[in-house]
């Protein structure tokens, strides 16, 4: 059945399924060996008809991407939001970045660690536009974090967009660093409580965040944040 036969929420439904066979089928196999045939056959429909939601392995795979920083995005963004104080949302990116990784791996795998194509791959193709757009929701996202680091300096503490991105650096580094290891399973093999390795990290994130930004000097709203 073509697509302009079926309901746009129908039409949704079903590339949802497909993003999400794909999904798998890349963490499994690696992007080089996913098809739109094994993608048709994990749901049940032949590549032929998935021709009538993607144009092939390429846009499902920027597709996937797109959605992905875009959801991880929004969360960010409805966390700081509730957050009391632009420290505290600050510090909420931490917890949403791990939260997020480690509710959705497969995601996490795709948008941080897979040596899937990315915009440069891109360049000069058919997808290029379609890469801009994907990369544009990746930037969102650390832009975000940027901003939030800018928003969180005391008064009197100047912080530039070019500091801010090297805090945000140093961050996201040592975060991604533990969370790949603990949804690799690597982290098992050298600590038996994994998941402990995983908050003391997210403990030590905020605190350095805090240090970085009132240099030990406690602001009357805030505190150091403990194990």
């Amino acid at each position: 059945m073509s697509r302009n036969a079926r309901q746009p929420v129908e039409v949704e439904s079903v590339r949802q399924s497909i993003l999400d066979a794909a999904l798998e089928i890349i963490i499994e196999e690696g992007f080089g060996n996913a098809s739109m045939r094994k993608i048709g056959r994990r749901i049940g429909m032949t590549a032929p008809n998935l021709y009538n939601y993607f144009s092939g392995k390429d846009e499902i795979n920027l597709e996937i991407l797109r959605c992905g920083f875009e959801e991880f995005y929004q969360r960010l963004v409805d966390n700081y939001n509730r957050a009391d104080t632009p420290f505290k949302g600050l510090v909420s990116i931490v917890d949403t970045y791990v939260d997020f990784s480690l509710e959705k791996p497969n995601y996490f795998d795709l948008m941080w660690n897979r040596p899937t194509p990315k915009y440069y791959d891109y360049v000069g193709t058919d997808f290029e536009e379609m890469a801009s757009r994907e990369k544009q929701s990746a930037l969102k996202v650390f832009n975000f974090f940027i901003q939030a680091v800018i928003g969180a300096a005391p008064q009197g503490r100047n912080i530039d967009a070019e500091e801010a991105r090297n805090i945000v650096m140093e961050v996201w580094t040592h975060a991604h660093g533990t969370v790949a290891l603990y949804v690799n399973r690597l982290l098992i093999e050298v600590d038996d409580n994994p998941q402990h390795v995983v908050e003391r990290t997210v403990v030590y994130l905020k605190n350095r965040l805090y240090q970085i930004l009132y240099n030990g000097n406690a602001p009357h709203n805030e505190s150091i944040i403990s194990a």
